[in-house]
């Protein structure tokens, strides 16, 4: 009986320690989209603000053009905005989650910008705050 007893705390003790110690991560449902996806969207939605040129445009005419920039984006990656939306409105309910996939998309815009800086065709010009002041061409540059 002693044995029986022991035997049985033995294989509750195990469950509990192997329980406990396993990472378990909670399962995204179906209809959103999975993290390496959402990165992605987030990346080129960034990129996509980053590089509009809204000067001399009218609020209304900055939201049909971004509208329409991240229809193209959207259609892309081949998802809709109520699949975007959806998606991103359970992140923000995970805040977890919601950090790990901005903490991709930094990293992964701070690779590129390296990239591109390396390369050559432009400078980011840094205010004495070293603030980014603004990316201009290299030719640019050398003539101030």
């Amino acid at each position: 009986m002693f044995t029986a007893l022991r035997n049985s705390f033995l294989v509750l003790l195990t469950s509990v320690i192997f329980f406990s110690c396993s990472h378990h991560e909670e399962q995204i449902p179906s209809n959103i989209l999975p993290k390496d996806k959402m990165i992605a969207v987030l990346v080129d939605i960034h990129l996509a603000e980053a590089s509009s040129d809204t000067r001399n445009l009218t609020l209304p005419q900055i939201n049909v053009a971004m509208a329409k920039r991240y229809d193209e984006l959207f259609q892309k990656h081949g998802i809709t905005y109520e699949q975007f939306k959806t998606s991103y409105d359970y992140y923000l309910e995970h805040a977890d989650l919601l950090s790990d996939i901005y903490t991709e998309v930094v990293n992964e815009l701070t690779t590129r910008a390296s990239r591109f800086n390396a390369s050559g065709k432009m400078k980011i010009l840094r205010d004495s705050t070293n603030r980014v002041d603004r990316a201009v061409p290299d030719s640019v540059k050398a003539r101030k």
